[in-house]
């Protein structure tokens, strides 16, 4: 959960530290939205990804469950380090709390 613009652009900078030329940073206005970031860290290969797929508030948390997927023992990837990353902006500023909920699935490749 990133919730000040700080924060947001230091997360920023290391997403698109790879990218040339940089895209923009969004805008995100934090009175009124905080940013949902979900990452898997560093893969061996192509094939891996991460989805949020929902989010919704329970109580005073905001319940995000989100979805990594792993190429499967048949699948044709290459072989370079990815970093698989999504991220969102909720409306919901005035959740105190979050908590996340991870599934995990295998690409099945013939």
């Amino acid at each position: 959960m990133i919730r000040t613009e700080a924060r947001w652009s230091e997360f920023w900078i290391q997403l698109i530290s790879n990218l040339d030329p940089p895209p923009p940073e969004p805008e995100v206005d934090f009175t009124r939205e905080v940013v949902v970031a979900v990452a898997m860290g560093a893969q061996p290969s192509t094939g891996f990804t991460t989805r949020v797929g929902s989010i919704r508030v329970v109580g005073t948390s905001l319940s995000i469950a989100f979805t990594e997927v792993s190429p499967g023992a048949n699948c044709t990837v290459q072989h370079v380090i990815t970093r698989p990353v999504d991220v969102v902006r909720v409306s919901a500023a005035d959740v105190p709390q979050s908590a996340f909920s991870l599934s995990q699935q295998t690409t099945i490749c013939p």
